[in-house]
């Protein structure tokens, strides 16, 4: 679902829904992100706890970019991420080590909720 079309309304109607274990967001630009905070805010008005936001993160070349999203998503405290590194092979868009560590390592492995992106390259000796 796009965050930035949760209002007052829509978020009445997601509380309501009790079948849906995990409300599902992307964060694919640094632009959602005040969307996402703001959804989650009118969520937890209405009972929804942050531990049933799952974001998923398109992870680019830009590592510094899905960095910084992940640092201000992380101030939700305990939501889920859920990386994915860019890859199009049509158009010949391919994942580098990277971005492949960063999307299989750091967040699949839930480093990220206890270090930073630095801190993890430090402690594993891997070179960006």
């Amino acid at each position: 679902m796009d965050a930035r079309l949760v209002n007052d309304g829509i978020a009445d109607i997601i509380a309501r829904l009790k079948w849906i274990k995990y409300i599902r967001f992307s964060c694919d630009q640094i632009q959602q992100i005040e969307a996402i905070e703001n959804a989650a805010a009118l969520l937890m008005e209405r009972g929804i706890r942050p531990y049933r936001l799952f974001v998923y993160l398109l992870v680019t070349s830009d590592i510094e970019n899905a960095v910084y999203r992940v640092e201000r998503l992380k101030q939700l405290k305990t939501i889920s991420i859920y990386a994915q590194s860019e890859q199009n092979p049509a158009r010949g868009i391919t994942p580098n080590a990277a971005q492949k560590e960063f999307s299989r390592r750091y967040i699949y492995g839930n480093y990220y909720k206890k270090e930073t992106w630095a801190q993890f390259c430090e402690r594993t000796n891997f070179k960006p």
